[in-house]
């Protein structure tokens, strides 16, 4: 027996025919991993730590980006879900010199790419350097004897642990002379030294330099104290 068919059915069956290869396509088909790149670093030199600095994370995927976590080598700075993907980061004690940041971009099929960054981190600016030289002895004859004592500002972000150690060098200089001492900073970031020097009476310019240690960097000071 023949079945005939008419123009109608033929037009229906490539329809279903083409429908068949699209979808047998689109479920064979692999969309590409994401992809990305970490900005908003210095491309030269070393980054300040003193503020936090934000830092992008250009992610992109043919499917769409589900999340993007940002981190300073094991510790977790953020992650967001929406863009744009700016994380601020404010560097720690242990990520002074170099860092690693690490992106992980994870798109909406689960799929994800790792990209990193290599970083120079500078040691962080104390926030002050305070002295005062008071002298002890006030006698009409040398030799005299002063006292300097002062602290050490400690960024918020280090520990006591962290910040307050090393030591500061204190010169006296007057017309035709110079002395010179040192003193620990402690716990406490603070320091004291007393000294005994033999200037004419008058005034005397008084040095104070914190050498810096791992965490803080080289800062100094200048005041004046009178000797009478």
């Amino acid at each position: 027996m023949l079945f005939r068919s008419n123009g109608r059915s033929r037009r229906h069956a490539v329809a279903l025919a083409a429908t068949a290869i699209s979808l047998a396509g689109a479920q064979g088909a692999v969309a590409a991993p994401p992809s990305g790149t970490i900005e908003g670093l210095p491309t030269s030199g070393q980054l300040a730590p003193d503020t936090p600095t934000p830092v992008t994370v250009n992610a992109v995927s043919d499917v769409g980006v589900g999340k993007v976590a940002l981190y300073a080598e094991d510790r977790l700075v953020g992650e967001s879900a929406t863009p744009p993907y700016t994380f601020q980061w404010q560097p720690l004690a242990r990520e002074i010199f170099n860092t690693t940041l690490t992106a992980i971009i994870t798109d909406v099929q689960g799929f994800s790419t790792t990209v990193f960054r290599r970083v120079s981190v500078h040691r962080f600016e104390p926030t002050h350097l305070r002295a005062r030289t008071v002298q002890i002895r006030r006698t009409r004859r040398a030799p005299f004897r002063v006292r300097t004592s002062g602290s050490l500002g400690r960024p918020a972000v280090l520990t006591p642990a962290e910040a307050c150690n090393g030591s500061v060098f204190i010169t006296y200089t007057w017309k035709g002379g110079r002395a010179l001492t040192n003193a620990p900073i402690t716990t406490a970031c603070r320091f004291r030294s007393e000294t005994t020097f033999l200037p004419k009476r008058g005034r005397v310019q008084v040095s104070v330099a914190f050498q810096g240690n791992a965490t803080i960097s080289y800062t100094a000071k200048t005041h004046r104290a009178r000797i009478r």
